[in-house]
């Protein structure tokens, strides 16, 4: 297969780094906080520059990439882990720039504009897809682990999750479920992308291994 071919890192190496990388734990949880704040405020005051630095902190591709990992070698016990990790970094995100919002509700957002130009439409999927392609290619590459950052601004997970935070204290329905749909199929085109390339990667034989680790993380 092609893309077994082009397999640079050792398949258990590479299983190990990705589980490791997203376990929900202080470290993950700290990061991807500071994230949320930093996007938040870049919303408040209205410079992209703020919301693209806390994008690039943001570890969210991982748990996703863990649940394409999990799908392919159709182990349960890893799309478990992985849509566990999901939920809590998706409710993570909301409840803190919630939080933010909230304590900063006498500023006034001058970056509505930006924030009230989040909707869900083909490009946005598009986007995620050829995004999540680029960090699940990396993922088993090491020499483009360099890459990885810029996917995760290209993508844009965290922002329409900081979006539905701060449109659920401004209580308002339209734009709060936008930007829900907006994250949605960013995750879905991520989720997707992985699934082709871990397929093509000769990764459907090591669902033994991948549980043995989940376990091994697990007695930690």
């Amino acid at each position: 297969m092609l893309f077994f071919k082009l397999f640079k890192k050792g398949k258990t190496v590479f299983i190990d780094d990705l589980i490791r990388e997203s376990k929900i734990d202080f470290d993950y949880l700290f990061m991807l906080g500071v994230s949320t704040v930093i996007v938040t405020l870049g919303f408040v005051v209205g410079e992209i520059a703020i919301v693209i630095g806390g994008m690039i902190i943001a570890p969210f591709l991982f748990p996703l990439l863990a649940l394409s990992l999990g799908v392919v070698t159709l182990s349960l016990k890893a799309v478990i882990r992985a849509m566990y990790g999901i939920l809590i970094s998706v409710l993570w995100v909301i409840v803190l720039s919630y939080a933010t919002t909230f304590f900063l509700e006498d500023v006034q957002f001058r970056g509505s504009g930006f924030l009230f130009s989040i909707k869900p439409n083909v490009l946005t999927f598009l986007v995620a897809f050829l995004s999540g392609l680029s960090a699940s290619y990396s993922s088993i590459a090491p020499h483009l682990s360099m890459v990885l950052p810029g996917v995760a601004v290209a993508v844009s997970l965290v922002p329409p999750l900081v979006a539905v935070g701060i449109f659920l204290h401004l209580s308002d329905k339209v734009m709060f479920l936008n930007a829900l749909l907006v994250f949605a199929l960013n995750a879905l085109g991520i989720i997707l992308s992985g699934i082709i390339v871990y397929f093509f990667s000769g990764l459907r034989s090591l669902q033994n291994y991948q549980e043995q680790v989940i376990q091994e993380e697990k007695n930690e």
